[in-house]
């Protein structure tokens, strides 16, 4: 998204999309909830990234996403 671009503006939302084994609807909600009560200023977007249909999105995150988290 714009934030991982650097074009943001205030009230960007933030975009993540999530990859990893085992993840389903459950445990993304389960995530939001967490950052929820974090009372971030900022509106989080959450996809799995394995279930991304839009291979235009695919090819955007492929381009410009960065990886905030590995293991």
């Amino acid at each position: 998204g714009s934030r991982a671009k650097g074009n943001y503006r205030n009230g960007s939302d933030i975009d993540l999309a999530l990859l990893g084994k085992d993840l389903d609807l459950q445990y993304i909600n389960r995530i939001h909830l967490d950052i929820d009560e974090l009372y971030l200023p900022y509106k989080l977007d959450l996809v799995i990234y394995s279930r991304i249909e839009n291979n235009d999105l695919i090819d955007h995150i492929d381009r410009v996403g960065i990886v905030i988290y590995e293991r």
